[in-house]
């Protein structure tokens, strides 16, 4: 008797024997060549979901967010009738796979023109359809198709000339429920992983809460504890990465600069860095000892914290909260396109713990910090693994 393992590297093995050696059929000779449309502004007093490209989360292949309007208020695109089971293709920028198989919730409903409707005919079994789309297989061999184009997207007919291959129904069946049940496992195992992030990030708040309960603070001016680079780098430009701020705090380094490079300003360990015009979207950076030194866009405001007042890691991580994302909304109203230059920043205060509880609480964000870019690594791997079970599924090499 074999083992479960044995059984399942058998499984596994045959699918893909089988694979490699049934028939293939074009998308368009396995689906119905029309799936109906109707003009929800005909009806305007009544209501309909719309299922257009930002209804589709394209990481989790499915529809996420239906709008509900009057079909008064239906956009121009707002034509395909949409059926349980149907596989939805974005034929826009096809490299990002927004695909979903419609729910039953939306059976009867709209979507938007931009997708590709396929809806099978008897011949493949829907799951297996869309698990087919979501390959490297399909998606590489479409994005091939608009390489050089002004406008990358891909047309019904391109969509509907892939090719897929057509094992029997009862194969291609049990190849959905496997390949179904591995993709839900990774999504279950990525939102375990997701919640303890979040959750150190509540811990995070909690420290910085902590540090700021303690009745030994006082309000301080910025202009007395941070000091603004306005130095260019010179002529040392090209020997450093140019970094930036994100959402996500240090944006990837990247080559080249814009004009006057020498304007460039020096990022180095505990430098604090933030775009003035996108400060709303808490585009703030700041280096570490283990990152690598940079420059960064003259435009950007950089700062260094001056020792024995502010720790750097503390303001940064204070900056960052909800604390520093209610002060920037406070300091920007009604300001020229909401900037926030150091100027203005400067004679506001802010309220400090003294210096040693500062770094008492930036020693705890250092741990959360390592803590959570080893769960990014782990996010990763399992983002990666979706893409490594339908290769094994259906191969990478484009059907001819």
């Amino acid at each position: 008797m074999p083992t479960a393992a044995a059984q399942s590297e058998t499984d596994n093995h045959e699918g893909e024997m089988l694979l490699h050696d049934c028939q293939h059929a074009k998308l368009g000779e396995v689906c119905v060549p029309t799936t109906g449309t109707r003009d929800p502004r005909r009806t305007p007093n009544q209501h309909f979901h719309y299922v257009d490209i930002s209804s589709v989360d394209n990481r989790m292949k499915r529809v996420t967010e239906a709008k509900r309007l009057l079909g008064s208020d239906a956009p121009s695109r707002a034509r395909q009738v949409i059926r349980a089971k149907d596989v939805l293709v974005a034929t826009t920028r096809p490299n990002l796979n927004a695909v979903a198989l419609v729910p039953e919730e939306l059976d009867g409903e709209i979507c938007s023109t931009g997708f590709c409707v396929l809806r099978s005919n008897g011949k493949v079994e829907p799951e297996f359809l869309f698990a087919f789309v979501q390959s490297d297989l399909f998606v590489r061999t479409l994005s091939d198709l608009v390489k050089g184009a002004l406008y990358p997207a891909v047309t019904d007919r391109q969509v509907l000339a892939q090719q897929i291959p057509l094992p029997p129904l009862a194969e291609q069946r049990r190849m959905a429920v496997r390949l179904r049940e591995q993709l839900a496992a990774v999504a279950q195992a990525r939102a375990a992983v997701q919640a303890q992030s979040e959750t150190l990030d509540t811990l995070s708040h909690a420290v910085l809460r902590e540090s700021l309960s303690n009745g030994n603070t006082q309000p301080v001016r910025f202009a007395d504890c941070l000091r603004e680079i306005t130095e260019g780098i010179g002529d040392d430009w090209h020997s450093f990465p140019v970094l930036g701020a994100t959402r996500a705090g240090l944006a990837p380094a990247k080559e080249g600069v814009g004009k006057n490079p020498g304007r460039y300003k020096p990022v180095r360990a505990g430098t604090i860095f933030y775009n003035p015009m996108r400060i709303l979207l808490g585009s703030i950076a700041m280096l570490d000892e283990d990152d690598t030194p940079g420059i960064t866009s003259p435009d950007y405001v950089v700062m260094t914290a001056v020792e024995g007042r502010l720790d750097a890691r503390w303001f940064y991580q204070w900056f960052r909260s909800r604390y520093g994302a209610e002060f920037i909304k406070c300091m920007t109203r009604g300001a020229v396109r909401e900037r926030l230059m150091f100027r203005r920043l400067a004679p506001t205060t802010i309220v400090l713990p003294d210096y040693r509880r500062q770094q008492t609480a930036a020693a705890q964000f250092a741990e959360i910090k390592k803590a959570k870019a080893k769960l990014a690594e782990q996010l990763e791997t399992l983002d990666r693994l979706p893409a490594a079970l339908l290769r094994e599924a259906f191969g990478k090499e484009p059907m001819i």
